[in-house]
């Protein structure tokens, strides 16, 4: 299973650079934040299973479809939503969560809300037992508490899968759209998978990378 997420920056990104890296790509799911109204119908026409909700003005566009069945509902945590679906991965069961941490740089309330969301996802997992993917921005490079407090459960699917091929991490987040990506803060952090051919594709007007992988079970 090809998955992939992309924050499309409030409806900043061009739709058309970012159905150009879906073309690429082609994604069985997709996992998006930031969606705008553009990049929503965009992806509508694409996808016939799953959930979007466009936003141009705030940061609570949110996506997560398929061209297959897919059942997604929403998992109730501070700050905004999660999206969660279950997935069949080569006969194994997968809780996939796509999130949107908050940004600890709008203050107090903010590092609180993470805190919270973290512990509802991890909290999550706990309850469901199963192997999972958690994915999306989570506005937290590999130093910072929220990403150290999920690796408590999770490992890092990208780093694991770029150490195993001998290439090289890349970044994904610049200051602004086009200059160099200068943090790593949109993962996907995996239990009982693992992750092959990471992709990271820049989406222009975009201030964040798109990440691709493909997903397969851990065999004993």
């Amino acid at each position: 299973m090809r998955l992939l997420t992309a924050n499309l920056y409030t409806g900043r990104a061009i739709v058309s650079s970012f159905a150009a890296v879906l073309d690429r790509e082609r994604p069985d799911v997709v996992i998006c934040q930031e969606v705008g109204t553009d990049a929503a119908a965009m992806l509508e026409r694409r996808y016939s299973h799953g959930v979007i909700v466009g936003d141009d003005h705030h940061h609570t566009g949110r996506a997560m479809l398929s061209n297959a069945p897919l059942s997604v509902s929403e998992l109730e945590m501070a700050h905004r939503p999660a999206l969660r679906t279950r997935l069949d991965i080569g006969g194994v069961e997968v809780e996939l969560i796509g999130v949107h941490l908050a940004n600890p740089v709008m203050g107090p309330a903010a590092v609180l809300s993470r805190k919270r969301q973290v512990e509802s996802v991890l909290g999550h997992l706990d309850t469901n037992g199963t192997p999972a993917i958690v994915a999306g921005d989570m506005n937290a490079t590999p130093v910072w508490p929220a990403y150290r407090r999920l690796r408590t459960r999770l490992r890092d699917g990208v780093a694991d899968a770029r150490h195993q091929s001998g290439d090289p991490l890349q970044r994904t987040w610049a200051i602004r759209p086009g200059w160099p990506a200068m943090l790593r803060i949109d993962h996907m952090l995996t239990a009982g998978v693992r992750l092959e051919r990471i992709g990271v594709h820049k989406v222009d007007g975009s201030d964040h990378l798109a990440v691709a992988a493909t997903v397969r079970p851990v065999t004993p």
